[in-house]
């Protein structure tokens, strides 16, 4: 019969009665395991404590681990309010305190005995229940004590319970445990113990590895039958191990996480099924990874390598096709499992020192023996292309190149291993990566290829083939290494050839597979194949500079030399023939525009790359060229096509340039031009957004080679020809114009030299025989051919008068933009002549006048016209744009100029017309006025004009009455004045176009009211500076200049310097004009008031002012001085009338004169002859050579006649001791030193008179200053006759003058005492010198004294030898290094030295013979150095110093110092 279960019973007496029945094991485990355990409320930390407490009794146990662990999910529950979560952290905290000392000392070391005990006694009876409830509870205790920072003690406490021994011992059998719900809570509490407190307790988790890390791998291989979901994977044991797995790599010490990569067990079951598990989960393996294990620099390359395995790479790829991009909650990834593991295998295989990417040489390989030094570190030449260590080279060369054609070596097996399994054709992402990794390490790019050559490039339109294309395209167009994978300059060697090809054309792109593709009928292969080789051509040009660039330093191998011949053969060899292109482009349809856009491209790249190959094809592009022209011309293409078209154009004209046998100057049958011509038009006339840039320069390179057009200015001569063809306003060429241009540029190929000669002859008439214009300011020699065949265009029959016209705007157009752009405007001129004495007809005639006027320089090249809104000017809207050669378009006929003469009405009085018309003049405006004056032809245009000219002075007038002062004028006014004036001095044209009463009321407008303005007395000067002088009324201007109290000529020179010249010069103009009339006592007066007797253009007028007056008598001012005085104050005029004219002289500007006034006579044209032939310009340009120092000192040759006055007069006009003192007898002396023979014996005379006239005075010094004059008069007498006296000479004798004179003087003793050395001076020293440098009793005074002497005296080269022959800078030097001397001195020692940086050759001098440099370094480094001197007298050595003389005479050194 069948055994009665356990319980079951008929009778209950019966079953009272027998004694229980054992139960099985298995049922009392199931038992236990079986249903849900209620959990109690938890309201105290006692009641916590009773609840696990029961040891002994399973059941009561679980209860209470329940009710803990619905405790602590409470506790973290997110909905919970603060209250009840702070009373619940008070009991978890009361219980928790509670079980530190529920035991006394004994089991002081167990943290939470009773549940540990529960633990054990769980393990010891096998009950499963307990074994998984417990490490459950407690991981869940440690996530709670984690997240609370009182409570970290207890954790630590929890932590180190854990981690003893009996403990480890239960984890690690849980972690054997054989059933899923048993082992998963384990890995979870560890992982909670490694995490806890920021890793605190990492350290002694893996000190225990032999229990935490039990069963870790066959944990990350726990898979289960069924498929589950998610959110079901989460809960698998693998889940729970590689989060355990992830939080030791994130806590653990570099030296733990070595140690964990090198578990093979662990990390092979890390990646063989991460495809299985959940997205996010993957991203974070791949995050944690990359952030704390390969980033991480503790970590040894040699442990990174092992983690990243050519396998682990591979699965990681395997996560490429992940489906899954969503966590289990539905809720979408911050990043797709793709995404991660693209940037996460980009990362580790192309970063170096990660462990997967080693250090390479690109492409040369390992054991190639290229470890030197690069060629530009080889000083000793060892690389001599004669050597026979050099052929030895090349031979291991040629051997090495063999070894490599079916394997390379490489430094990089793990990549080498990995690349292998790719599949870039199939996946996108892994062709970048791929990609990558060749950029990252170029030498796996040859041993991918050598590899893989059961692939085949055999021409399938398959998917897998097009991926593959692209993927082949993309390895092309790879970067070329930098020094071919050098880190540091080249190597003695190139790299293996076979290596560089694989770059280049890989060993799949043979010559076989490539014209297979080409001879495709399918047209995507095709295109495919021809963009490869574009690409593939690029990539062999760049390699091939850079093997040139290594070839082209010094000391060189021949190999480099070599290297790129053979690399052209190897590439020749692999692709396509060049006649199997040619026969793709004449097979491919005009209509197809971008397959031949790509063919053209690829011929291209044929020619540039192998030029000797491509020229030995027969290809004759003028066919092409011209189909593709015509079809331009007529407008074939769509406009999305005609870009691609031109880029077509572009490609042909460049075969056309290398073709040596292109016939530019034949006309195809299917062009009505020659091909250069019709190119030109279609610069002319492609829309602005064309590319045009390479074709014309293309163009340009043409016509550079047949000199049609010059190359020397700035601006292109091609793009005056293309725009001067450019539709403006109503005009635009017709055919008759190309015809015509067409028609020149072939005759000039043929005949060239006829035209040069012409272009010679019009030079020799011009400038004479020279031929330096020819250099300098050029022609473009089509011009010479126009100007010729125009006559036989004129004359012809065949041409109607309306295209003989178009050819005559165009061709006076062209003649304008050549003259904007600065060609040789006298032979411009020549030309515009020409054309306008040939046989035409009017309306041709009248646009060359006009260009003529243009060309003379009436109108600046750059005037426009204002956009007017009068309706009267509608016609000239486009005007302002148009420029120059613009104008020319609105000036052809008489009817033109009439209505715009009329247009240009600006009569201010007139309302009527301000408020119809615009009664603003500009200057462009005024220049249009004066090009239309010189071509006007009949009276009433005369008329018109002359009432514009006079409107236009009335609006002057008006304008510069309204504005009184200078900050009152517009800048767009003061402009016009300024233009306008100059516009008036560059021709003599108002007399017969202007009224005189408009100009004398603008010219006293200008003289009352703004007479120190220089933009208004500029203008006044143009005026006058003409023949309408004659006919205003010169009296009056003159005499208001004269008596006017802010006369700019009464102030310093410095103050209004342009007003002062321009006011000289009118005054003069005004008196020049009838000085006879003028000529009264009252204007000399006032212009010898304004005088001021120097030597600039503003008193050189007045001189020759006064001068006129007085040669009618005979006189000069002086024969009429009653009295000399000198004065030092401010603001005293030179002549003063007082009843007579006495002279007052300044002895200030005496002594500065003497001192720093330049020796000669500035340089300045006859004033008269500049006054009296109109030529303000001249006058103005002269004016800025004389420095203001002339004008801030008095003029040698004027005071000459002072003091040759004074002289000659017996009675004495002034004191022979005020002529010595004021340094009036040194200003004498100092004319000694003059170039011109005739000033020095005009000087020499003087002093003779001068020593007689002291000798019979009654001056107390006469004897000692006569000794001295003597002395001086004797020295000069020696050289005087062929030679200047040297400065120091002439210098030391005007200043000891004054030492002479003053008995008191601390130099007075030594002076005489060198005077009595002998009657006359050695020229070759410097007197006094080494008399002064030696101490005395005013020991400073007299060196201060000598060098203010060294200081006047350095002005030539020879007084600069002077100083040098006499040890004058090392003495100098010397004492600046002495410490006794104060800065005063120190200072003027620099000033020495800063004036000798000044003379030509002064700073090569004092730094090749002094040391200089050395000397300044030397001063720089003294404490309280003068800087700022020392570093302006190193700036001034180094500006004007003789550098390559400096440079070796130093090595270097000292403009390294400066």
């Amino acid at each position: 019969m069948a055994k009665r279960p356990y319980g079951e019973s008929i009778d209950n007496k019966e079953a009272e009665a027998q004694p229980p029945k054992r139960r099985k094991a298995e049922a009392i485990t199931q038992k236990q395991h079986s249903g849900p355990v209620a959990a109690e409320a938890i309201t105290s930390s006692k009641q916590l404590q009773d609840l696990l407490s029961h040891r002994a009794e399973p059941a009561l146990l679980r209860q209470g681990i329940q009710s803990l662990k619905v405790f602590l999910e409470s506790l973290n529950a997110s909905d919970i309010s603060e209250d009840e979560k702070t009373k619940l952290q008070h009991i978890l905290q009361e219980y928790l305190e509670s079980q530190n000392a529920q035991h006394g000392d004994k089991e002081a070391s167990v943290f939470m005995a009773d549940l540990m005990q529960s633990w054990a006694l769980a393990s010891q009876s096998n009950n499963n229940s307990l074994l998984s409830a417990i490490p459950s509870v407690l991981a869940r205790l440690m996530k709670t004590i984690s997240r609370t920072y009182e409570l970290r003690p207890h954790g630590v406490r929890l932590c180190e319970t854990l981690l003893q021994p009996a403990q480890l011992k239960l984890v690690a059998r849980n972690l054997s445990a054989n059933n899923e719900y048993i082992i998963s809570p384990s890995l979870r509490l560890l992982s909670e113990i490694v995490s806890f407190d920021g890793g605190s307790q990492a350290k002694s988790v893996n000190a225990h590895r032999e229990f935490t890390l039990k069963g870790l791998g066959r944990s990350l291989n726990w898979t289960s039958a069924q498929k589950k979901t998610d959110q079901e994977k989460k809960g698998t044991v693998r889940t729970a191990a590689l989060k355990y797995l992830l939080v030791s790599f994130k806590f653990q010490n570099s030296a733990a996480k070595s140690d964990l990569a090198g578990q093979r067990d662990i990390i092979s079951a890390l990646f063989k099924n991460i495809r299985e598990d959940p997205p996010d989960l993957i991203v974070d393996i791949l995050s944690v990874l990359k952030q704390y294990f390969i980033l991480d620099e503790g970590v040894q390359r040699s442990a990174k390598s092992r983690l990243l395995s050519p396998w682990a790479l591979g699965r990681l790829v395997a996560l490429y096709n992940y489906a899954e991009s969503a966590t289990g909650d539905g809720v979408p990834t911050e990043k797709s499992v793709e995404a991660a593991a693209h940037e996460f295998l980009l990362f580790v295989c192309t970063t170096p020192g990660l462990g997967v990417l080693l250090p390479d040489s690109g492409w040369y390989p390992p054991g190639s023996g290229i470890f030197g030094t690069g060629v530009s570190m080889d000083p000793e030449g060892l690389q001599d292309v004669n050597s026979l260590e050099d052929i030895g080279l090349e031979l291991d060369h040629l051997e090495e190149s063999k070894k490599y054609l079916e394997k390379v070596p490489v430094r990089n097996p793990t990549l080498s291993t990995f690349v292998q399994g790719l599949r870039p054709y199939a996946n996108t992402l892994q062709s970048q990566l791929l990609l990558a990794i060749f950029k990252a390490a170029p030498e796996l790019v040859a041993d991918y290829y050598l590899n893989k050559r059961s692939i085949s490039f055999d021409p399938k339109l398959t998917a897998t083939w097009i991926g593959y294309s692209a993927f082949l395209f993309s390895t092309v167009q790879l970067p070329v290494p930098e020094y071919c994978g050098r880190r540091e300059g080249f190597a003695n060697r190139p790299p293996p050839i076979p290596i560089v090809i694989e770059s280049i054309l890989p060993q799949p792109l043979d010559q076989k597979a490539l014209t297979k593709c080409l001879n495709q009928k399918t047209k995507l292969v095709k295109f495919f194949a021809i963009r490869l080789l574009c690409v593939a051509f690029q990539k062999l040009e760049a390699v091939i500079d850079i093997f040139r660039l290594a070839s082209s330093a010094q000391d060189t191998s021949v190999a480099w030399k070599r290297a790129f011949s053979r690399l052209l053969q190897e590439f020749c060899r692999r692709c396509p023939k060049m006649k199997d292109i040619i026969t793709v482009f004449r097979g491919t349809a005009e209509e197809d525009i971008l397959q031949r856009e790509a063919v053209a491209r690829l011929l291209v790249m044929y020619y540039k790359a192998t030029p000797e190959i491509a020229l030995n094809e027969k290809f004759d592009v003028s066919i092409a060229l011209g189909n593709v022209l015509r079809r331009i011309e007529v407008g074939l293409d769509t406009a999305e096509d005609f870009g691609m078209r031109m880029l077509e154009l572009e490609h042909l004209l460049y075969i056309a340039q290398c073709s040596p046998n292109i016939r530019w100057w034949n006309k195809p049958e299917s062009l009505s031009l020659t091909a250069f011509t019709s190119v030109l038009r279609l610069l002319v006339k492609a829309p602005a957004a064309a590319p045009l840039v390479r074709i014309k320069a293309l163009v340009r390179s043409i016509i550079c080679r047949t000199h049609h057009l010059q190359q020397d200015t700035l601006a292109s001569s091609l793009d005056a020809l293309v725009n001067s063809l450019r539709p403006v306003g109503s005009w635009e060429p017709s055919d008759a114009v190309f015809e015509f241009l067409d028609n020149s540029v072939v005759r000039y190929a043929r005949t060239s030299i006829k035209y040069y000669d012409d272009f010679v002859s019009i030079l020799s008439k011009e400038h004479g025989n020279g031929r330096s214009e020819i250099e300098v300011q050029p022609v473009s020699l089509l011009l010479m051919t126009l100007v010729e065949q125009w006559p036989f265009l004129s004359t012809s029959g065949n041409i109607s008068d309306r295209d003989k016209e178009d050819v005559a705007r165009w061709l006076a157009r062209y003649l304008a933009f050549s003259f904007v752009i600065q060609e040789n405007s006298r032979v411009l001129r020549t030309l515009c002549g020409r054309l306008i004495n040939t046989i035409g007809s009017d309306k041709c005639t009248q646009v060359f006048h006009t260009l003529s006027a243009i060309l003379e320089g009436v109108i600046s090249p750059d005037v426009t016209l204002e956009p007017q809104q009068n309706a009267l000017l509608k016609d000239w809207g486009g005007l302002r744009e148009c420029g120059l050669p613009g104008i020319l378009e609105y000036l052809f006929d008489g009817a033109s100029r009439s209505k715009l003469i009329e247009a240009l009405d600006c009569n201010p009085g007139n309302t009527a017309a301000t408020s119809q018309k615009s009664a603003i003049i500009t200057t462009p405006r005024f220049r249009l006025l004066l090009a239309l004056s010189r071509t006007v032809a009949s009276t009433e245009e005369q008329s018109g004009l002359k009432r514009r000219f006079s409107q236009f002075f009335l609006y002057l007038t008006e304008k510069i009455s309204i504005h009184r002062t200078q900050d009152q004028v517009p800048p767009s006014f003061s402009d016009l004045c300024i233009n306008t004036g100059l516009a008036f001095s560059s021709k003599s044209i108002l007399k017969a176009l202007s009224d005189p009463a408009p100009l004398n009321a603008l010219l006293e407008t200008i003289f009352s009211n703004h007479i120190n303005e220089p933009h208004f007395t500029l203008l006044a000067a143009s005026i006058v500076s003409t023949n309408i002088v004659e006919d205003i009324d010169y009296r009056k201007l003159l005499q208001i200049i004269l008596g006017h109290n802010s006369n700019p000529l009464l102030r310093h020179p410095t103050d209004s310097s342009a007003a002062r010249l321009h006011i000289a010069y009118i005054i003069g103009r005004l008196f020049h004009t009838n000085p006879k009339s003028q000529s009264s006592p009252t204007t000399i007066e006032r212009v010898l008031a304004l005088t001021r007797g120097s030597s600039d253009a503003a008193d050189s007028v007045l001189e020759s002012v006064s001068a006129a007056f007085f040669q009618a008598g005979g006189k000069t001012p002086f024969d009429c001085a009653t009295s000399y005085s000198f004065s030092s104050k401010e603001g005293t005029r030179l002549f003063n009338f007082w009843n007579k004219l006495r002279v007052h002289i300044n002895p200030r500007r005496l002594t500065q004169t003497v001192t720093q006034h330049p020796l000669d006579k500035p340089q300045r044209s006859h004033t008269d002859e500049l006054l009296q032939d109109f030529r303000l310009r001249d006058f103005l340009v002269d004016t800025e050579k004389v420095n203001n120092i002339y004008s801030d000192s008095y003029s040698h040759f004027f005071l000459y006649r002072i003091i040759r006055e004074w002289l000659r007069h017996k009675d004495g006009l002034v004191d022979m001791h005020d002529i010595i003192v004021n340094d009036c007898a040194g200003l004498v002396v100092m004319g000694l030193c003059s170039t011109e023979s005739s000033t020095r014996m005009v000087a020499l005379k003087l002093l003779e008179v001068l020593v007689q006239k002291l000798l019979v005075s009654n001056y107390s010094e006469k004897q000692g200053v006569a000794f001295l004059l003597s002395a001086l008069i004797n020295t000069a007498k020696r050289v005087i006759d062929k030679n200047r006296l040297p400065t120091p000479i002439a210098i030391f004798a005007a200043r000891a003058l004054i030492v002479q004179a003053d008995p008191l003087h601390y130099l007075y003793a030594k002076l005489n005492g060198y005077m009595l050395l002998g009657p006359t001076w050695d020229l070759g020293h410097v007197p006094l010198f080494y008399l002064t440098v030696v101490e005395g009793d005013c020991h400073h005074g007299e060196v201060s004294w000598m060098l203010e002497n060294l200081v006047f005296g350095l002005r030539t080269v020879e007084d600069l030898d002077i100083y040098r022959r006499n040890a004058c800078f090392g003495h100098i030097c010397t004492m600046y290094c002495s410490p006794f001397i104060p800065d005063a001195i120190k200072a003027k020692i620099l000033d020495v030295l800063l004036a000798a940086t000044k003379i030509e050759g002064g700073s090569t001098t004092l730094i090749t013979r002094v040391g200089m440099v050395s000397w300044i370094d030397i001063q720089l480094k003294r404490p309280a150095a003068d800087e700022v001197n020392l570093r302006r007298l190193a700036t001034g050595l180094f500006r004007s110093c003789n550098r390559e003389h400096v440079d070796a005479w130093s090595q270097g050194e000292a403009a390294t110092l400066l």
